[in-house]
């Protein structure tokens, strides 16, 4: 991801569109939708975000039968149709050493969710770790302001410590091919998102609230 000046509203755009894809299969409507976005934003020529943008485009000449080959791409990775070849898709199951799910990170998400005034809607039925809700998290934290350091912190615990297992896990059984592409997406815009921040002047600001 190509980070400008003054680009939080792109930041967070970008953060909500990966999560949005992750939470659950992308519609016939969604796919003409990005594909439209691939075409008409300057995203489209992103080294990060272009390839996956770009699929939408691929995708597009048949949404019907993309929504249907998507939906079960995905059932069979993250909603256990694929058995012993389904990812697990929450940080636990990566960072925990017998691979358990609702552990540390868990708790550490719900937290953060409560101090952001967010909450994972009744009827999405993942737990509060899960990579969807991480990234929209990561938006959010953009979008309210949070300091750099914060962020920063937050990328480096929540994304950037499991996003390259997860990705080779979703390179060792994903036959359709788009979500080890959208995972190993969020891989790299998480690594360029850090990079940026780790170099960005820190604001009067932020010194202030640090002191």
């Amino acid at each position: 991801m190509q980070i400008k000046q003054d680009t939080s509203a792109s930041r967070i755009v970008v953060y909500r569109l990966l999560s949005d894809l992750f939470a659950q299969p992308a519609t016939a409507a969604k796919i003409s939708q990005l594909a439209a976005v691939a075409v008409q934003e300057d995203l489209n020529d992103d080294p990060c975000i272009g390839p996956l943008l770009a699929r939408f485009q691929v995708f597009d000449k048949d949404p019907t039968l993309s929504e249907s080959d998507l939906a079960g791409a995905y059932a069979f990775l993250f909603l256990g149709a694929g058995g012993p070849q389904s990812v697990p898709s929450s940080q636990s199951s990566f960072v925990d050493p017998r691979g358990r799910v609702c552990q540390a990170p868990t708790a550490a998400m719900a937290q953060h969710l409560k101090d952001l005034n967010m909450h994972v809607a009744g009827t999405y039925r993942e737990p509060a770790d899960h990579i969807a809700v991480i990234l929209a998290v990561a938006a959010q934290l953009i979008a309210s302001g949070r300091p750099t350091a914060q962020q920063i912190e937050f990328l480096e615990d929540h994304l950037a410590a499991w996003l390259p297992e997860f990705g080779t896990a979703c390179a060792r059984s994903d036959q359709h091919g788009f979500y080890t592409l959208l995972a190993r997406t969020a891989e790299d815009v998480v690594a360029e998102d850090l990079k940026w921040l780790r170099t960005r002047p820190v604001r009067v600001k932020e010194e202030e609230e640090n002191v």
